[in-house]
């Protein structure tokens, strides 16, 4: 799995650091879904890439922000504060993208669970 984990999380790396370049100002929103293998393997992708606290990515001024890394799983608690990594409900992405301060995150999706249209109708996917 590893191998496979290691592809996932550059991929990821790569496109949300070549989106993010793009930005203008650290008020620029990035609503990113990525649709990825079952939650077994995306689970090894959140702890690779949430490892300290989400993405840093560099903006097109030379400025550092984070991405934080959301995993969407059914049954997951919802408690996770805006701006913070982890597993969450797909509600809390709902709530997320309708959150002033949720202006910017990537959510690994599993097939089957990417079905939230008010949520892939504000995202880059």
């Amino acid at each position: 799995m590893s191998r496979l984990v290691d592809e996932i999380a550059a991929a990821v790396v790569q496109r949300i650091k070549e989106y993010v370049r793009s930005l203008k100002d650290r008020d620029a929103e990035l609503r990113s879904v990525f649709h990825g293998p079952p939650v077994p393997y995306l689970r090894e992708v959140l702890q690779k890439l949430a490892g300290s606290g989400g993405l840093e990515v560099e903006l097109q001024s030379g400025e550092s922000v984070v991405c934080p890394v959301l995993l969407p799983i059914d049954g997951a608690a919802g408690g996770l504060s805006v701006g913070a990594s982890g597993e969450c409900s797909r509600d809390y992405l709902v709530s997320l993208r309708n959150t002033p301060n949720g202006k910017r995150w990537v959510a690994l999706m599993a097939p089957g669970s990417h079905d939230a249209k008010s949520v892939t109708g504000a995202t880059d996917e």
